[in-house]
């Protein structure tokens, strides 16, 4: 019974191992917090851009869209009180937030940033942001926003799921299983943050890609510790 208990939890700890030894590496983002930016425009007591129409920097970020100022997009430097945009409490890190703003445009638009890295097969990707939704809101009722992950021009996943109210933040997350033999492999992954009708802010974006066993490798592993226990469990018998 000893070699038989012996390879089960050989058995065991191995198919642990294989299940577990994966773990989620940063996939780096410029500018993921908006920090580096110029703001040659004032709101009230804010700072800000409209890289749309080339009124400022944003390091890092594509700004798709109209350029005739019937959209901003961006950088804020915000206080919480008596600006634009205007919040009760604080959510983000830094100075700075992303924004984007409608001005009568009904065309969506968006932020995008292709990332150093390529879609990978047998990999989870975990996309994570946090988006807010200020005090005196330009938008109607709902709160209208998108967030996708995209290998190449194929959008993978997308999302808007925060459905906030005034006042508020919260975070967004979005996943994509690239499964095994991915016809989509090698392409560049890109993010975009998009708006249509409600203004939107965001902050604190990272994404994460963490590879997954394929499960032929752990049915091998499995098979090969079975029979080894097999023949452990006959060798016990002819001995006794």
């Amino acid at each position: 019974m000893h070699y038989l208990s012996l390879a089960g939890r050989t058995i065991f700890v191995c198919f642990a191992l294989s299940t577990s030894a994966a773990v989620a590496v940063p996939i780096p983002i410029v500018n993921s917090g908006f920090e580096t930016a110029t703001l040659p425009i004032t709101w009230g007591d804010a700072l800000g851009n409209n890289v749309f129409s080339g009124n400022g920097t944003l390091a890092g970020w594509t700004p798709v869209g109209p350029t005739d100022n019937t959209v901003y997009g961006g950088a804020l430097q915000i206080t919480l009180f008596g600006g634009y945009p205007d919040w009760t409490n604080t959510w983000w890190s830094g100075q700075n937030i992303g924004y984007l703003q409608p001005f009568g445009s009904t065309t969506p638009f968006w932020l995008e940033q292709t990332v150093a890295a390529t879609l990978q097969s047998d990999t989870v990707y975990d996309l994570s942001l946090l988006v807010g939704r200020r005090l005196f809101d330009w938008g109607g009722p709902n709160f209208v926003y998108d967030v996708q992950l995209l290998a190449g021009s194929t959008v993978l996943a997308s999302g808007n799921q925060l459905n906030l109210a005034v006042d508020s933040a919260g975070v967004h997350t979005l996943s994509y299983d690239s499964g095994s033999a991915n016809p989509l492999a090698g392409q560049a992954l890109s993010i975009r943050l998009m708006a249509t009708t409600n203004e939107v802010f965001f902050d604190d974006v990272s994404l994460n890609a963490q590879a997954t066993p394929e499960p032929g490798a752990v049915g091998m592993v499995l098979a090969g510790l079975g029979t080894l226990a097999y023949r452990m469990r006959r060798r016990q018998l002819q001995a006794s």
